[in-house]
């Protein structure tokens, strides 16, 4: 298969599954959680996941700050296999009409293969409604290859109250290596820039 995912969250994450979650009451600027998820009973269900997430913002004359971490821990699918293990750590600066993000994040895709993905982000706010950005992500497994680069620029344009256009173009270039977790066959290398033009409203 393709690289897991194309930015730097938590890559083996939760998400919408059966799960119990705890939020802590958040202490000055500190917010912590924890879920877990039981895969079931079984030889072939063990496969449990416990997520931690933890943010702290800060404040520093004209700058606001988030700093994110977080961690997941799944279990060997079948009694005796090993866990798999993710975990990503975020930064976002904003200061007047700029903001700053870069996250890095690292995930078990086997227990031989693990993929890295960074992402670099800026925002400058220009008034009128208009607003600029650019992202560039990189992908990278530790073995075999497989990498993907992309960076995207946009506009976004504020038309009245809940109602925003969006001019964007992306650059891609995906390299399929020689992977275990990738097939040259079904996923050959790749590389092309796609623009789209988006309207987005909020009730």
């Amino acid at each position: 298969t393709r690289l897991a995912d194309d930015n730097a969250d938590l890559i083996n994450d939760i998400n919408d599954e059966n799960n119990i979650t705890y939020l802590f009451p958040t202490m000055g600027g500190l917010s912590l959680g924890v879920s877990y998820k039981d895969a079931g009973d079984g030889a072939a269900n063990n496969a449990d996941e416990t997520t931690f997430g933890a943010k702290y913002a800060f404040e520093s004359g004209a700058v606001k700050g988030t700093i994110h971490y977080a961690n997941s821990n799944t279990g060997g699918a079948n009694a005796g296999d090993s866990s798999l293990n993710s975990d990503s750590l975020a930064l976002d600066l904003t200061s007047g009409p700029f903001r700053a993000v870069i996250a890095k994040a690292n995930s078990d895709m086997t227990t031989a293969v693990t993929t890295e993905v960074i992402d670099y982000g800026v925002q400058y706010n220009m008034g009128n409604g208009i607003t600029l950005a650019a992202v560039a992500t990189q992908i990278e497994e530790n073995v075999g290859g497989e990498s993907s680069d992309i960076t995207t620029v946009s506009v976004k344009y504020n038309i009245a109250s809940g109602l925003d256009a969006y001019l964007t173009y992306s650059d891609y270039d995906y390299e399929n290596g020689t992977s275990a977790t990738s097939n040259v066959a079904t996923n050959p290398d790749d590389d092309g820039s796609v623009t789209f033009i988006t309207v987005k409203a909020a009730f």
